[in-house]
């Protein structure tokens, strides 16, 4: 799912979910006793490491840092950071992505090579630059070697001195803070499978479960990836908030310059601040439990139960992307498609019933629902389809514009004639290519405003006959994977192996008639990648140092009989995106037998550190003071059963380990040991590990193994919201809230609306429709309600339909096109006013060749539905919060 635009959907419809983060600007990070800054408290802090490990190698605000060692001063600078600015109270969980299932691996396939492709192309610029400067007579710039951040993947050495580096700073801050001494912190290095936010969704997931669980806990996750909301509402939780670094939107001034317009990446005033100054980005937190009250306000109806429409929420927002499958062809966030899916939805449930529960997906309903939604694709796709026309003709002439003015700049300077046909050289090339890719996207066009645009696309994008057998194939494992995600979301990984092998998805309308009836999606759990696996399976040829050397001719030697898994060159499908980030990178899927043929005899060879790093089945570390008086009972306990059995069982436990297979918690007997949520504040197992520190030797922190809670494998985590404590949430933020109170009935699931909706600026259209007051504009809806008959839209006075316009026929179609228009008239007097429901377009004489700002034609609105504004909240338009 795409960062900014789904954000930029939350911030225009919910605006009230998200806060600008206060903390404290001070350079010593370790006193923070004081009160959090930002007015509430935190109990449970939550750290998915990866994407903070991100911004300290290519940070957007000043350049990347020299060395690792810089790195990796940064990355504790930043968390000294983040953590004055949440302040937990209770714990501190810090997750790196371990071995990710194969159906993320695709993507991260993707994103490498293309950001090894990105760093070839750069090289290749400067040189050429440096080419042209040397011809010019000018010397050549010093071109900076970069650090690779495809090393940001389990299993390299730089990994390991990231999880060697978050043990030094845990440690050195609980043994010289009096704040950290009150934390419990758990770090789940890359050495753990599964990805960073998952793990921490597991924790949570087992925590909930146990006895004496508090409900009241507030609970906060860092993270860039936008699934974090999704996932965050699949809890179930009563607090729970996210942080981040501030989003770039173009009303938010850049922080660096304070001018808008412009990311900070992109800001004149970046080469200012240097590499290893302090960290000055702001920060924001979007709070779900907030998010989760407007949720009710927006989709809630009467007799069905909340907890599983937003489980359904969650489910029906796969369609516009994430991480495991593409997205619908026809569906786009910016393009309005998850209100979309609310208005469907509103329509379904009370017809059919819920589409999930707790992670299971029922088939028939969800067929049933993506067939409403397929009846709408068309007209998506015709519209999608003219937006790309009209761009690419739009760039077309905007390109070749500037290409001929960059040649009329050349011809006319002064510069020595040897440069100028150098110049001219490179810029006719440039213009000739770009041409040539023009006229290819042309001809790969699919115009969806035609018949038989579907045929075309299986055909020009997936090889597939439409229609044929390999259409149910598709829709199957599109079905499949919608299953797989949604269980991964609420249960955990439920399959290891599974991905889908395709790179784009299928129509939505035909994943609903294609779909085998009898289908009935089933996993089985299998075992994660070794993590040589992984970076054998994930990285290009570029990269190839980030493996142990015994792999590294198998990515370009000619001999390799894998080498068509490490392609040099490779195509990119823009499938009509303007941004290249949104483009399919066309890579062939590894096949896992092939690939683990060749490695299994290599990995044997693996000795020392090598072999160590390229262990499975890793463990994470639980830290604590030993001055922690909650814990006091529990290291008394443990320090005595270690003291009497791990010499008897450590031998054998490294053995297992050896041999590649997770210890059974059977194994460790005595030294087991349980902590409790109600005397602990956290729930889980401590066991002995090489690592572990006992304190006996005048250590200040406590260090030894950590295990969540554990359970049946058949155990069910039912999606629920326990009782607790009131949330409080400020005065302002309700006031927001309750101007969106509609209350849905069985038959009714569309809101009411009020009076006739113009673009443009309100007050000179309100004289221009005979209103010279606002007293007259009231008056006018203070008139007795009348009844009209269906195709007779109320007008304002002197404005009559004239009869040769004809109003289209209404329809909830009509409705949800014109969401970009509706204007939010919340603060005018009006009481209601009543005519029949439709939905009807008219141009006024005076407005047909009125010119908008953006060269569009003036147009009015009307909406015709009874709106009473005291019971309805008339706070706001549908789609416009």
């Amino acid at each position: 799912m795409g960062v900014p635009s789904f954000f930029r959907w939350l911030e225009k419809k919910y605006p009230k979910i998200i806060d600008a983060c206060q903390g404290s600007n001070k350079t010593d990070h370790t006193d923070l006793d004081s009160p959090n800054l930002n007015g509430f408290e935190i109990d449970n802090f939550y750290l998915d490491m990866n994407g903070l490990i991100h911004p300290c190698f290519h940070p957007q605000d000043r350049p990347a840092p020299d060395t690792i060692d810089d790195m990796l001063i940064m990355l504790k600078r930043y968390l000294d950071y983040i953590i004055d600015i949440v302040r937990p109270r209770k714990l501190v969980y810090m997750a790196v992505d371990g071995v990710a299932p194969r159906a993320k691996m695709n993507q991260q396939r993707a994103r490498r090579f293309k950001a090894a492709r990105d760093a070839q192309s750069k090289e290749e610029y400067d040189e050429q630059k440096n080419i042209t400067l040397i011809q010019q007579g000018h010397s050549p710039i010093a071109i900076k070697p970069t650090l690779d951040s495809n090393c940001i993947t389990p299993g390299t050495v730089f990994m390991e001195r990231v999880t060697e580096t978050l043990k030094e700073y845990v440690k050195e801050r609980i043994s010289t803070s009096a704040y950290w001494k009150k934390l419990v912190v758990i770090i789940s290095d890359a050495s753990v499978p599964g990805e960073g936010e998952h793990k921490i969704m597991e924790y949570i997931r087992k925590q909930k479960d146990q006895p004496n669980y508090n409900p009241n806990i507030h609970h906060c996750i860092y993270g860039l990836d936008a699934d974090l909301i999704m996932l965050t509402l699949a809890t179930h939780e009563r607090k729970f908030s996210i942080i981040r670094e501030q989003v770039f939107f173009e009303h938010v001034p850049c922080y660096i310059c304070g001018q808008q317009g412009h990311a900070p990446d992109r800001c004149s005033h970046k080469g200012e601040i240097g590499a290893m100054d302090p960290i000055r980005k702001p920060f924001l937190f979007l709070h779900c439990h907030i998010l989760r009250e407007y949720l009710s306000k927006t989709i809630r109806i009467e007799g069905f139960d909340f907890e599983r429409i937003i489980d359904d929420f969650i489910f029906f927002c796969f369609f516009v992307g994430n991480d495991f499958l593409p997205h619908s062809p026809s569906l786009e966030i910016r393009e309005g498609s998850i209100d979309m899916l609310m208005e469907v939805y509103m329509k379904f449930l009370p017809e059919n019933g819920y589409l999930t529960d707790s992670g299971t997906l029922n088939a028939t309903h969800a067929k049933n629902f993506m067939s409403l939604v397929g009846q709408r694709e068309q007209r998506i796709l015709q519209s999608k389809s003219e937006k790309e026309s009209r761009f690419r003709i739009n760039r077309k002439g905007k390109m070749i514009r500037e290409f001929d003015d960059k040649i009329s700049a050349v011809l006319g300077s002064g510069e020595d004639q040897a440069i100028k046909d150098l110049k001219l050289k490179h810029l006719k090339l440039d213009k000739e290519n770009f041409l040539k890719g023009i006229e290819k996207e042309e001809s790969e066009d699919i115009n969806y405003s035609m018949n038989g645009y579907q045929a075309k696309y299986y055909a020009s994008k997936l090889k597939i006959e439409y229609p044929s057998e390999a259409m149910t194939q598709l829709v199957n494992e599109y079905f499949i994977g919608l299953s797989w995600v949604l269980k991964y979301y609420y249960q955990g990984c439920q399959c290891w192996d599974w991905y889908f092998p395709y790179l784009y998805a299928p129509f939505i309308a035909d994943v609903a008639t294609y779909l085998d009836n009898t289908l009935e999606p089933k996993f089985e759990l299998g075992i994660p990648f070794k993590p040589v696996e992984q970076l054998m399976s994930v990285l290009p040829p570029r990269s190839k140092e980030c493996v142990p050397m015994l792999f590294r001719d198998i990515m370009n030697s000619t001999t390799s009989p894998i080498k068509e898994f490490y392609p040099e060159k490779f195509a990119i499908d823009m499938n009509g995106k303007t941004q290249e980030y949104l483009a399919v990178i066309l890579l062939s899927f590894i096949d896992q037998n092939k690939l683990l043929e060749v490695l299994k005899p290599l990995e044997k060879q693996l000795q020392g550190q090598e072999f160590k790093r390229n262990m499975r089945w890793g463990e994470s570390l639980i830290f604590f003071s030993k001055e922690n008086p909650k814990f006091a009972e529990a290291i008394n306990s443990f320090t005595g059963s270690v003291k009497s059995m791990w010499d008897i069982i450590k031998d054998t436990i490294s053995e297992i380990r050896g041999e590649d297979e997770k210890v059974d918690l059977s194994r460790y007997g005595e030294t087991a040991y349980e902590l409790k949520n109600d005397v602990n504040g956290v729930s889980g197992v401590l066991l002995p590990s090489e690592e572990m520190c006992l304190c006996q030797n005048g250590e200040n922190v406590f260090v030894c193994a950590y295990s969540n809670p554990i359970y049946d494998p058949n155990h069910l985590f039912i999606s629920k919201y326990l009782d607790g404590e009131t949330i409080q949430i400020p005065e302002k933020v309700l006031d927001d809230i309750n101007k969106r109170n509609r209350h849905y009935q069985v038959d009714e699931y569309i809101p009411k609306r009020r009076e006739p909706y113009y673009r443009g600026a309100r007050e000179s259209s309100y004289r221009d429709r005979g209103y010279q007051n606002t007293t007259n504009r009231h008056n006018y809806y203070q008139q007795p309600q009348q009844q009209i008959p269906p195709q007779q839209i109320p007008l304002p006075p002197q404005q009559q339909i004239p009869p040769q316009q004809n109003v289209p026929e209404p329809s909830l179609e009509t409705f949800g096109s014109v969401q970009e228009n509706v204007m939010d008239f919340a603060e005018n007097p009006y009481n209601q006013w009543t005519a029949p429901r439709q939905i009807g377009h008219y141009t006024p004489p005076q407005y047909q060749n009125a010119k908008m700002n953006d060269h569009k034609q003036q147009q009015m609105i009307y909406d015709t539905r009874p709106v009473d504004q005291k019971s309805s909240g008339a706070a706001s338009g549908y789609y416009k919060y």
